[in-house]
């Protein structure tokens, strides 16, 4: 049971909406999860145009386990994983997005930028590559 001190200040990590695990504080959301990046375009004056493609190899885990038993949600954050992506695809390059099981990869859902329309519209774009892989696997195995 988590402390009253701790519910009072918002530091006590908090219940997921929709699963078993726990999310970082209202405190640790409001202080580590920036609402808008500094993300910026950038002209590469040319782009890649081979066959070529980058691998995304994520986590298909939701949750990890802490020393006192409880369940972390986890995953990829959305910020580290957009922006990176944002940069090579403006270079001409496509992606790939797989998992070591097949799986749906996994986004921290709590981690996004909710204020940034570069971010989030890249991650509204594309959130289907992060389960279309399973879904590609799961049918060719029929």
């Amino acid at each position: 049971m988590t402390s009253p001190v701790r519910r009072i200040f918002g530091i006590a990590p908090t219940p997921e909406p929709d699963g078993p695990g726990f999310i970082p504080s209202r405190l640790g959301l409001r202080l580590g999860v920036d609402k808008t990046t500094d993300y910026a375009p950038v002209d590469f004056g040319r782009t890649y145009d081979g066959p070529a493609k980058v691998l995304v190899l994520c986590t298909e885990q939701r949750y990890f386990e802490m020393t006192n038993g409880k369940l972390f949600s986890t995953g990829h954050n959305v910020t580290e994983t957009a922006v990176p992506l944002l940069h090579l695809t403006a270079a001409g390059f496509d992606f790939d997005v797989v998992t070591p099981t097949g799986a749906p990869a996994v986004l921290e859902d709590w981690s996004a930028p909710v204020d940034d329309d570069a971010v989030m519209g890249f991650i509204t774009q594309h959130r289907g590559r992060f389960d279309e892989w399973c879904r590609e696997r799961a049918d060719s195995r029929i």
